[in-house]
């Protein structure tokens, strides 16, 4: 069985009280850190958590050396304003660059064999 949480679903629950300048702050502050969705896969072995991304566009080598840093230190068991325990992230993108960018950021990472990038076919 597989249950997720869409970004909206997890910036909501993220917001704290407040008004609403407040709160525009709190999920700005939080952007990096809020998943395009989260699956929780149920396995025999109990469930696993995934943080998914949709990246559509590339972007600078540095931003993908960031998000991987990030997402390294979640995998070892960082919590620092997460929702959830992740157990692996995976990538979706279309664009050859965008898999090499991430495979090249990932391979000096403890956990790079639990961030994968996978292609997307996008309907003609």
């Amino acid at each position: 069985m597989t249950l997720y949480r869409t970004e909206r679903e997890i910036r909501f629950s993220m917001l704290e009280e407040g008004d609403n300048q407040s709160k525009l702050k709190a999920c700005n502050d939080n952007r990096d850190r809020i998943p395009d969705a989260v699956f929780f896969l149920k396995e025999l072995m109990g469930t696993s958590t995934t943080w998914v991304v949709l990246e559509l566009n590339k972007k600078d080598c540095k931003r993908y050396d960031y998000k991987i840093k990030m997402f390294d230190d979640m995998l070892s068991g960082g919590r620092d304003h997460q929702l959830y325990s992740y157990d692996q992230v995976i990538y979706f993108a279309k664009d050859v660059k965008i898999h090499n960018a991430i495979t090249q950021a990932k391979q000096r990472l403890i956990n790079a064999r639990k961030i994968t990038v996978r292609n997307m076919d996008m309907p003609e």
